[in-house]
């Protein structure tokens, strides 16, 4: 019987492992010859039909990505304290927004696929925008560490805070700074190895600090040129995030609850004279008054800096509202969620506070996007 060549049986299993710009040159007018023309053929519809997928899926991601091109944002802002909302432009997609930050120069966005956005107040649209330079732009390729001057933000934002000596970021690659309003940001060393960084915060005048890494909390009294590592109570575990309510009043939250510290972090207690000793969710700060949103459920209201809590009564009892913000000057905190709406807690001294609807419904409706 004829046996195959070797060089028929190499270029066969070579096209059955998928490299088919193969072709078999075998100029016999045997069997084995018939054998490698037929084996040619068979690829050339194989290319033919790996090139129309190829062409549809590209098509299909194309279409996609302009269907969500298209969508307005899952932004929207308000002039009128909630009585009306209006999109912030386009350039976000859906999926991609992390977090949304105010800044002295206007709206940020931290993407969860990695990188930063801003509004663009002139072109109404949101842009990528950043850039890492120094170590911060350093990265691995292929085993080897490259050590290009700039790229493209695009870590992971965690946390974003805002100095008028600084702005900073809290992400997975460590604690970043920019001295020029975000166009670049640098790394901010604050012990031999890169840690990982949760929450940042940051006074108005950008000389204190406060940090919170997967491995505990760092401070700085001076802008980061030095820092002091502070530790919350054993049952506290580590802090998720950290919101300063004034210059000696930390909050932090935790896995196992709300602790306070009204030293500057020396010494911390657990937040639960009132308040369920469950993990929070969010918490807002209005001068005396903290707002909490715990993760079972409800709102909670102190108006003593967190020394007693009450619950927010009405129909934000049962809500639940992963996100609470304070509108600075006023004496309304807003709570939202995709499910319950977004409301407007009238911050009442005395009092288990009020819940009315944003936009002008009673709280018992819910606002619709």
């Amino acid at each position: 019987s004829l046996q195959p060549p070797g060089t028929l049986r190499r270029e066969a299993e070579a096209i059955g492992a998928g490299y088919l710009n193969q072709r078999i040159d075998l100029r016999r007018s045997d069997e084995i010859g018939a054998l490698a023309e037929s084996f040619n053929r068979m690829t050339e519809r194989l290319r033919e039909a790996r090139r129309l997928e190829e062409q549809q899926l590209h098509r299909a991601q194309r279409m996609s990505d302009e269907a969500l091109e298209s969508l307005y944002d899952p932004v929207v802002v308000t002039d009128d304290g909630g009585v009306s909302w209006q999109p912030l432009g386009p350039g976000l997609r859906w999926e991609s927004v992390r977090r949304v930050y105010a800044s002295p120069d206007g709206w940020w966005a931290a993407l969860a696929r990695g990188g930063l956005m801003s509004y663009d107040r002139r072109t109404r649209n949101w842009e990528k925008v950043g850039a890492l330079a120094g170590e911060a732009a350093w990265t691995f390729e292929h085993g080897h560490l490259a050590k290009p001057e700039r790229r493209p933000f695009d870590l992971t934002g965690d946390d974003m805070a805002f100095s008028s000596h600084g702005w900073y970021a809290a992400t997975r690659y460590g604690l970043l700074r920019s001295d020029d309003r975000g166009a670049t940001w640098r790394e901010v060393r604050f012990a031999p190895l890169i840690l990982p960084v949760r929450s940042v915060a940051a006074s108005p005048d950008g000389r204190r600090l406060w940090v919170a890494t997967v491995h505990g909390m760092v401070f700085s009294e001076n802008g980061g040129r030095t820092w002091n590592w502070h530790n919350l109570p054993p049952k506290a575990g580590n802090a998720l995030r950290l919101e300063a309510a004034d210059a000696d009043t930390l909050l932090a939250l935790t896995n196992k609850g709300l602790f306070i510290s009204y030293d500057g972090g020396d010494q911390w207690q657990h937040a639960a004279h009132g308040l369920p000793e469950v993990p929070i969710r969010d918490v807002a700060v209005a001068g005396n008054t903290l707002l909490a949103s715990v993760g079972v459920g409800g709102l909670f209201l102190s108006h003593d800096h967190g020394h007693t809590w009450a619950p927010v009564e009405g129909s934000l009892a049962e809500g639940n509202f992963p996100v609470v913000a304070a509108q600075p000057g006023s004496s309304l905190i807003y709570a939202a969620s995709a499910s319950d709406g977004l409301y407007a807690v009238e911050l009442n001294p005395g009092t288990s506070g009020t819940g009315t609807a944003a936009g002008g419904r009673r709280s018992g409706e819910k606002q619709q996007p």
